[in-house]
Order: structure tokens, then sequence, then C-alpha cells
């Protein structure tokens, strides 16, 4: 990878970890807000508890301002983190982003050079204001897909991706992901079973015992879950 598109990806890596940490504050002050809600109620709600409510809600509402990083059509990896960033920020701020438009013309203000310039023509033919948000991501996907031969190399790839028998399982992770990003998109579904039949023998034949989950999510943590009991129990053996 170019020097300069490996700085652009910690850049775009940093910022979205930043984000990702505002959208976790924001959900827990959600709860504390709901929690310090039904005290009141009670009757036992304190005055600092409220003061403390408003200026959390305040850092929240001056977040929602934060750009995320601008994308000028040069890899698929680029556009997912470009994708996540503005999706995080329209979490961020729902009511301001509750419209296809609104969410448009927001990313559009991040593009540049060649991105920029291909939605400009492509919107002259489409209308002002006529593109929903997965036609507007559609497009830009085109804009960055490899060649045939390219996308036949990374499907071959992933199609032969597996854990090793003693990789930790965030490092296969991240192998996966990277994998991922470069092939079409999948369901949830498609997702779940392509880690579960990568994952090495150990680790399917115990999520088979306990039962398959209904997610990746939780499929993700019951893995790393069964690898640290792994560790442990090896260390007390030694």
């Amino acid at each position: 990878m170019d020097p300069r598109e490996r700085l652009a990806t910690s850049e775009a890596e940093s910022e979205l970890a930043r984000l990702e940490l505002l959208l976790a504050e924001k959900k827990r002050g959600v709860e504390k807000s709901s929690s310090a809600s039904k005290r009141q109620r009670a009757g036992t709600l304190c005055d600092d508890t409220t003061s403390s409510r408003k200026k959390a809600r305040g850092r929240g509402r001056r977040d929602f301002l934060s750009p995320p990083v601008t994308f000028s059509g040069d890899t698929l990896e680029a556009l997912k983190q470009f994708r996540r960033h503005c999706e995080l920020q329209f979490r961020l701020d729902k009511d301001g982003y509750d419209m296809d438009t609104n969410k448009v013309l927001f990313a559009m203000s991040r593009l540049e050079g060649h991105a920029a310039e291909a939605w400009e023509r492509e919107e002259e033919v489409r209308g002002l204001d006529n593109s929903t948000w997965e036609e507007f991501t559609a497009f830009l996907r085109q804009l960055v897909e490899p060649c045939p031969m390219e996308r036949a190399g990374h499907l071959e790839d992933y199609h032969n991706m597996r854990q090793d028998g003693h990789e930790p399982i965030n490092k296969f992770l991240t192998r996966l992901y990277r994998a991922e990003d470069l092939v079409p998109e999948q369901t949830e579904e498609q997702l779940m079973v392509s880690l579960f039949v990568r994952l090495n023998d150990s680790l399917r034949n115990r999520i088979v015992f306990e039962g398959l989950p209904k997610t990746r999510q939780e499929l993700v943590k019951m893995t790393r879950r069964m690898q640290m009991q792994s560790s442990i129990i090896g260390r007390s053996q030694r």
C-alpha cells in the first residue's frame, strides 16, 4: 500500500474510533437520562443530576458538527470507511438526517476530486435531490470496483481463508474483515455462516456443543470467550 494510503487509512480509523466513542457516550447519556427521569417521578431526583444531564446533552449537540473523513474515489476500503463515518453521524443526529436528501447532501459536501466530479455529472442526469442514500452509495461503489481479474483474485482468497490452528481469534478476525472489504456485501446471516465455517476445528466443535448464536456479533463474543477460557486453562496446567 502506498504511504499516503496508509496515512489516510490510519487517520480514517482514528476518526472512526472517535466517532464510535462519541456514539457510545451518547447512548450512555440516554440511559442515564431515562434512569434519572424515573427517580424524578419518584420525587428523589437531585438538582446536581439534572445539571449533569444538561451538560451531557450540550456536549452531544456540539459533537454532531464533527465532519467525517472525505472521499475522493480511490479505494473500496476507503469508501466503506467513508460510508460508516457518515452513517455514524446520521445516528448521532437522527432528527437532522431523517430524510435521504439530507444524508446525500451531507455526504456530497465531503466528496473530493474524481468522486465529486463524477457525482456532479451523475446528478445532472438524475436531477437534483432525486437520489436515495442507497442509490448514492451504490454509485460511489461503481467508481472503485476492481477489474474482473482482480475481483476474482479477492474472491478466491476469501474462499480459501481459514483460521490457523493456534491463531488468536482477534488476529484472524482482522484478516477476515479486511478480506470482506474486498468482496461483494453480504447479509448478516451470510456473514455469520462465513465466520463459523472458517473457524478452526476446536472452536467450531465447542460452538456446535453450546449452540450457534443468532447473530454474528454474538458469535464473535462467543469465540473470544472460548479462546480466553482455553488460555486460562492452558496457563493453569503449566
